[in-house]
């Protein structure tokens, strides 16, 4: 009769146990739910989004093409060919640090007596650092190297530097970004300067649109 007695209460200790268990089990489950990586999914950031709320993804891939060129010496154009790809990477929802590549065309002003052509071609190289002003809006700086391609030679620039300001518009769960960016690159002094049509410096207004990686995980401040 005793041992009935404690088979009975093993039992419903057990029951009781298990109970616990399933109710612990199913709370845990619910806050990872609601408060693990999915919570911090990177939703489209608006110029009304409260700092607090705002959270980006950690990388993102930008594709820029430059509707508006002005070089220096040289006419406003807007070539479909100048072309940039850029990598961001948000440190938080404020700074983060960036790399970008591109192609240029840019068409100087005509010089009399200048052995180079008014045509230039160049590859350029940048890294920088951005910072958020609102939930929208970064500003911008970085320096890197410019390289200049023309068919009477081609000359060397100094470290170039660049400073802008870029828009950020969202689209579904990308982003359209509007670019506006100064970029200085002088001649090396061994460049004749009475020969050439102008240096790497130039202004762009440019369009992109970003594409956030690593979604579901995001940074915030």
């Amino acid at each position: 009769m005793k041992r009935l007695i404690l088979v009975a209460i093993l039992l419903l200790f057990s029951f009781s146990a298990q109970a616990q268990l399933s109710n612990a089990y199913t709370t845990v489950k619910e806050k990872v739910t609601t408060t693990g990586p999915q919570a911090e999914k990177n939703c489209p950031v608006y110029s009304y989004t409260p700092r607090g709320e705002v959270v980006r993804s950690p990388w993102e891939v930008e594709l820029r093409n430059n509707l508006m060129d002005i070089p220096s010496n040289g006419r406003v154009q807007g070539h479909t060919e100048n072309f940039d790809i850029q990598i961001i990477h948000n440190l938080s929802a404020s700074f983060g640090v960036y790399v970008w590549y591109g192609t240029r065309n840019a068409t100087k002003n005509e010089v009399t007596g200048s052995k180079y052509d008014e045509d230039w071609e160049s590859q350029t190289l940048m890294a920088g650092a951005h910072l958020y002003l609102t939930p929208i809006i970064r500003i911008f700086g970085g320096g890197g190297n410019i390289w200049l391609s023309n068919e009477a030679g081609d000359p060397v620039l100094d470290v170039a530097v660049e400073k802008g300001i870029a828009f950020d518009i969202p689209i579904g769960d990308y982003k359209l970004t509007i670019t506006y960016k100064v970029v200085e690159a002088q001649l090396k002094d061994e460049v004749d300067i009475s020969e050439i049509t102008g240096d790497g410096s130039y202004q762009v207004g440019a369009i992109g649109l970003s594409i956030p990686l690593n979604y579901g995980q995001g940074v915030r401040d």
